[in-house]
């Protein structure tokens, strides 16, 4: 069920800056990707320790928490966080790259996102855009030549409020040798919905790579480079660096033999969800469940029963919504099983902050999406993964550090 690539793909790639198949059959699948681009994917961190007296003072005051030996939670409540945009554009390390919109171009860094359609940058006219000292990168239709009008409004909300404006036409520049003409986008009015996360956030706008788009959304860049011919197949594939001058790329129409470690498996995707058979750590097991690979989203996210129960065994510390373990201690891995193959996810990958003594925050986190759990970034820098929207399957292998 697993298989090999025979030869090297030519291919575009973009910097990030953070059910099998026969094997013959996917290699002729994917032998058909004769171009590809990368784009780099840069990572930024906002790592913080938590000082040993503040977290002890407020689990004396009666704070939640989860301990390996004791009940699921203190204090007789259940406080999940409903800031699921927070954590899922921003949270504390997020992975963006750079494109271009326009003619001439205009610069935006933007998140590629797996677990979105939603393609949306800020207007030059945008309110709750504002980034204090930091620049924000704001688009101009009236700059751009190869701009078309659209008009149409665009509301969406996310969980921690919406994002309004309207939708707008132009041509889109992925690389600089990698044009997505006339592709149908938002811009963005009134971002105040969204809050500080935003407007202090260093990316602009997302980019939603999503396999089923919403109901009257656009098509997505990479459906649209495969219809104008700019690559074979409509596939992205995701390698996430560890920080460090390891940031990522992201490689539309084809992947990166050299990022990851023996052969990719194919697994289906089902209206955007994966089926695992089982998430295990330190004697949790969830049993068969569904994942949305989300590159999106920097945590792993589970419905609340299952990480609490997860927390538990793990030994987590949890307040203000969060999940706290001492940083000099090592987590266990987790294991990810995908039809029979597993996956590690090394522990200290979960661990946000500096090893200072002091407790750290771990990348876990509440859904309330019932039996369904969201692999964000913290899987996705131990796997490299290929998504392919026309097949509608990701493959995944070991990503090579």
């Amino acid at each position: 069920h697993k298989f090999c690539s025979s030869s090297k793909l030519n291919s575009l790639t973009h910097p990030i800056m953070k059910t099998s198949v026969a094997s013959l059959v996917v290699l002729a699948a994917l032998a058909k990707v004769s171009a590809k681009m990368v784009i780099p994917l840069r990572k930024r961190s906002t790592h913080k320790t938590v000082n040993r007296e503040r977290i002890e003072s407020l689990l004396k005051d009666g704070e939640e928490f989860a301990t390996s030996d004791g009940p699921a939670l203190r204090g007789g409540k259940t406080t999940l966080s409903d800031d699921s945009l927070v954590i899922k554009m921003y949270g504390k390390t997020i992975y963006y790259g750079t494109i271009s919109v326009g003619t001439p171009g205009q610069t935006f860094n933007v998140i590629f996102d797996t677990g979105s359609s939603e393609f949306w940058i800020p207007s030059t006219n945008c309110t709750g855009c504002e980034t204090g000292s930091a620049h924000r990168n704001k688009y101009n239709h009236t700059n751009s030549t190869s701009y078309i009008k659209d008009g149409a409004p665009y509301d969406f909300s996310f969980m921690s409020g919406p994002v309004k404006g309207y939708y707008s036409v132009d041509d889109v520049h992925l690389t600089p040798t990698m044009t997505v003409g006339s592709q149908r986008f938002a811009e963005i009015t009134d971002a105040t919905g969204l809050g500080p996360g935003y407007s202090g956030a260093s990316f602009d706008g997302i980019v939603g790579l999503y396999f089923s788009p919403r109901e009257n959304t656009s098509t997505t860049v990479i459906e649209n480079a495969f219809s104008q011919e700019q690559v074979d197949e409509p596939i992205v594939s995701f390698y996430l660096g560890t920080g460090a001058g390891d940031d990522g790329e992201l490689t539309f129409g084809g992947y990166d033999e050299s990022k990851f470690e023996g052969n990719l498996t194919q697994h289906s995707v089902i209206k955007g969800k994966v089926s695992v058979d089982n998430i295990t750590a330190l004697g949790y097991s969830s049993g068969p469940t569904n994942v949305v690979i989300d590159s999106g989203t920097a945590f792993i996210k589970a419905p609340p029963a299952q990480i609490n129960l997860l927390a538990r065994h793990l030994g987590l510390h949890k307040f203000d919504r969060a999940y706290y373990t001492p940083c000099n201690i090592p987590l266990p891995n987790m294991v990810v099983t995908f039809d029979g193959t597993d996956y590690t996810v090394p522990g200290d990958i979960f661990i946000i902050g500096d090893n200072h003594g002091g407790w750290c925050q771990v990348a876990l986190a509440g859904n309330l999406t019932p039996n369904q759990w969201i692999l964000g970034d913290v899987f996705m820098a131990s796997v490299y993964s290929v998504f392919n929207f026309l097949n509608e399957t990701v493959s995944l292998a070991k990503a090579r550090r």
